[in-house]
């Protein structure tokens, strides 16, 4: 069986996992890219591809690529630094441009600024976009056009990085914390897990397993809340590297950690938890760092 990864932006290799065959195809500044610093990533509704760079926001319909950077005014895009893309699959995009949160309307191709400064986090579920800011969530709905709180953060636990919503919970990581909201009450049940360093990118699996990437390693919560801690053991199966940037299941089943050091491509063991992997650290690791996965098709890296 044969998978396709496409849009790798370091160099073109290919790789086997269990027999599996997985294709990288590059995508650089030869291409048309505004930067090869690719820090998120996007397919809209009609299948183009949206990559958020240090220098622009980059659209590729599979032939070329056209590249939009702040006007003078700064009232659409408001920033070169692209750090998240999330969309409703409804005409919207939604952009975090430094820490500003800006929409694109795909149909009227216009940016409008929504909300400057404060943005640390975004996730798309159904028309609703939710958003963490450093000291609570909201939510955004378009043909309201304005945020309603949803909760704030408890104090003394650092500010908000990143949010994700299953169908029960909310969950936010801050700076070292890991926090379960019920999607009813609003109010955090409890703080699921402390980490020695800042939180990172937070995922969920098939199984129902949480994963959490920090600067420390990788946390797995199960269904049933147990916790388990990967890191780095340096030349044994695990982590390419403990400092993880992005992580994410792909349809076969496949969980992807982006590291500081290159990609970790892992099958959970079912017998005793512990994670069965294959490191990818291509030749030009030494000047690439993945940032972020899209949707089991793309791994976007920092040269």
């Amino acid at each position: 069986m044969k998978n396709a990864l496409l849009f790798l932006l370091s160099i073109s290799i290919s790789v086997t996992i269990q027999s599996r065959d997985f294709y990288f195809k590059h995508l650089g500044i030869s291409d048309g890219l505004s930067q090869t610093s690719i820090l998120s990533i996007y397919q809209d509704e009609i299948g183009a591809m949206w990559f958020g760079s240090s220098e622009g926001l980059n659209r590729y319909n599979g032939k070329e690529i056209k590249i939009y950077q702040p006007s003078q005014d700064r009232e659409g895009l408001t920033n070169n630094e692209i750090t998240e893309l999330c969309g409703d699959k409804d005409g919207h995009i939604y952009i975090r441009s430094g820490n500003d949160l800006v929409v694109f309307d795909i149909f009227k191709e216009q940016f409008t600024c929504l909300r400057k400064d404060d943005i640390r986090g975004l996730f798309c579920k159904d028309k609703t976009l939710w958003v963490i800011c450093g000291d609570a969530i909201y939510t955004y709905l378009p043909e309201k056009k304005t945020f309603q709180l949803f909760a704030s953060l408890p104090s003394g636990l650092g500010e908000g990085r990143a949010v994700y919503v299953d169908d029960k919970h909310v969950w936010a990581i801050t700076y070292n914390h890991l926090m379960k909201f019920d999607l009813e009450k609003k109010e955090p049940s409890e703080t699921i897990l402390k980490f020695e360093k800042g939180g990172r990118c937070i995922s969920k699996d098939r199984s129902g397993n949480l994963w959490v990437g920090t600067w420390n390693g990788l946390y797995r919560v199960s269904p049933e809340g147990n916790i388990r801690h990967f890191t780095d053991q340096k030349g044994k199966e695990g982590l390419s590297d403990n400092q993880v940037r992005c992580v994410l299941e792909d349809s076969i089943g496949h969980l992807w950690i982006g590291t500081f050091r290159g990609w970790t491509v892992t099958t959970p063991s079912t017998t005793n938890g512990a994670i069965i992997s294959t490191r990818i650290i291509p030749p030009a690791a030494s000047a690439t760092t993945p940032y972020m996965l899209f949707a089991k098709t793309a791994i976007t890296t920092s040269g």
